[in-house]
């Protein structure tokens, strides 16, 4: 187990070394105030893990909002499209009507030309 970055044994190693330099009457309140501290310490670093948990969760949830907006704006797109799709003609239905016209143009021009000729002669 590391408490930050500390292991076990050199825990017990800076315990000894406290107890050496201290001495035995003062070590007890000592290590009540650094248990203090301890839990200070780790209480405040449970709230900010909790307060980030907390904040990314609300992001993601924005986050998932916006993906499904843009998922029902691509739906409507496509429906559009669709829609677009299905009302315009297609180019070879086109193509029939757009040949017939410009035969019946020829055949109108050639016979006007003949009638010119004949007024003409």
């Amino acid at each position: 187990m590391d408490l930050f970055g500390v292991g076990i044994f050199e825990a017990l190693l800076v315990l000894v070394v406290a107890l050496i330099v201290v001495g035995p009457n003062k070590f007890p309140e000592i290590a009540r105030s650094a248990g203090r501290w301890f839990t200070v310490a780790r209480n405040y670093a449970s709230e900010v893990r909790s307060d980030i948990e907390s904040a990314t969760a609300e992001i993601e949830s924005e986050v998932k909002k916006e993906q499904e907006f843009m998922d029902g704006i691509g739906d409507d797109l496509n429906a559009i499209e669709e829609e677009a799709e299905a009302s315009m003609p297609k180019v070879l239905d086109v193509k029939p009507v757009f040949e017939t016209n410009i035969n019946d143009f020829q055949e109108k021009n050639n016979e006007n030309e003949q009638t010119d000729k004949t007024n003409n002669e």
